[in-house]
């Protein structure tokens, strides 16, 4: 059988498709991994915000149950199919806009985020702490979420409603959750203990989720393949606009220049945090003082 050039081209847009969302699930997955190096080996998570970290396993754990009630729920997956007819033209057969790698990048994010808050409890802290803000607006998270599972549980609203509204919580902490960080970046006027490779993936992992949601979308003509899951849409382009401003904060606002020699060792980013965690280098003024390193 020879396949037409309509079906191969079909093929091959679905094959680039499929390309750019694991791309974004490796660059999204391996921004993790930065701070999480960071933390060990400073032993401290002195310049990470808490409020970041709070905010982020808030809307991870939505994102995750989202994606798996959307994908493997035969319920949700029917009520999903009524809601949007153009796109589910067949209701047996139905498949939300949730991929492979969506579901995989959800789960990915809980346990890393999950760690990352471990390591907060075992390392260095500083004078850092959860804001009286973030408490206030998770509590109020998850009561609100609490509330709507009840309303659906008694029947009040329907599972679609349930799973929609973990998505509008997500997207609510995505908007939120960079701000203080980009907060304690400029009061400390230093981006020192923030990865920096962290910001740099999960720039690339945003840039890829949307465009992989467009290309489905132009070719499908299909606009849904964007609406239908505005959570994934909103997390990509915010990502990206945040990314820029920690990349500008880092690079340009808070360069830091200063690079020494101690023990060997090439230190940079030096300044009175590493102090904290490594008190047996020489202080600052006595650098500056020309006095001989003493180690």
């Amino acid at each position: 059988m020879v396949l037409s050039a309509a079906i191969w081209d079909s093929i091959n847009v679905v094959t680039i498709a499929s390309l750019l969302g694991w791309l974004y699930f490796a660059c999204w997955s391996l921004s993790f991994y930065p701070q999480v190096f960071e933390n060990r080996h400073r032993e401290s998570v002195v310049g990470v915000s808490f409020d970041l970290l709070v905010y982020n396993f808030t809307g991870y754990t939505c994102y995750m149950l989202y994606n798996i009630l959307l994908r493997y729920s035969p319920a949700v997956k029917e009520l999903y199919a009524e809601a949007h007819p153009e796109s589910c033209p067949d209701p047996d057969n139905c498949i939300p806009p949730v991929h492979d790698a969506d579901l995989a990048f959800s789960i990915h994010a809980f346990i890393l985020t999950t760690f990352t808050i471990y390591q907060c409890l075992i390392y260095e802290q500083g004078d850092q702490e959860v804001s009286a803000v973030c408490k206030g607006l998770s509590a109020h998270v998850i009561l609100s979420i609490f509330t709507v599972t009840t309303a659906a549980v008694v029947r009040i609203v329907d599972w679609l409603w349930l799973v929609n509204y973990l998505g509008y919580v997500k997207i609510f902490i995505s908007l939120i959750k960079y701000i203080p960080q980009v907060y304690l970046n400029y009061s400390r006027k230093s981006t020192h203990g923030f990865a920096i490779g962290m910001v740099l993936l999960d720039f690339m992992g945003g840039v890829f989720s949307v465009l992989q949601m467009i290309l489905l979308a132009v070719h499908f003509d299909d606009v849904t393949q964007i609406t239908g899951n505005l959570p994934k849409l909103l997390l990509g382009l915010v990502s990206v606009v945040f990314d820029i401003i920690f990349i500008i904060q880092h690079y340009v606002l808070y360069q830091t220049s200063v690079m020494e020699h101690v023990g060997g060792m090439i230190v940079s980013d030096y300044d009175t945090d590493y102090m904290q965690v490594h008190p047996f280098l020489p202080d600052v003024a006595e650098r500056e003082a020309g006095k001989p390193l003493e180690i």
